[in-house]
């Protein structure tokens, strides 16, 4: 029993780490995600919160200037919220991405307060796929 047991958790393991090295074999190396300057979802960071809703920290929603969001690549993009759970709420929902496979690879947008005065107060995000 106790055997069994083992090659069942260790199946398990195999097919989840399976699933995930697809899913990064199939991101591209242009792809990135950077709040404030620093790399989120990437080669360096990883591709752990692709389609998982995260906060930003509170010293970002405390401060009127931020975040700075930038998405590179042509295959994501960002969905930033105004509330906490990745929650749409009227029009407060920013996308920002190119989101184009015939754009250059290396196509990067940023958005921040200083364009889309409502994102001060945004408290959520998600990286997704396009």
């Amino acid at each position: 029993m106790k055997c069994v047991l083992k090659m069942g958790l260790a199946a398990s393991a195999m097919a989840f780490t399976l699933k995930k090295n697809t899913i990064n074999a199939s991101i591209p190396i242009t792809e990135t995600v950077s709040i404030e300057g620093t790399e989120v979802y990437g080669q360096t960071a990883g591709h752990q919160d692709l389609n998982t809703c995260k906060q930003f920290a509170p010293s970002f929603v405390k401060d009127a200037s931020k975040p700075s969001v930038t998405v590179c690549g042509t295959a994501t993009k960002v969905k930033v919220y105004l509330r906490n759970r990745c929650e749409a709420y009227h029009h407060y929902t920013e996308e920002i991405g190119t989101c184009d496979n015939k754009a250059d690879s290396g196509s990067c947008v940023t958005a921040s307060p200083a364009t889309q005065e409502w994102m001060q107060t945004a408290q959520s995000y998600e990286i997704v796929q396009c």
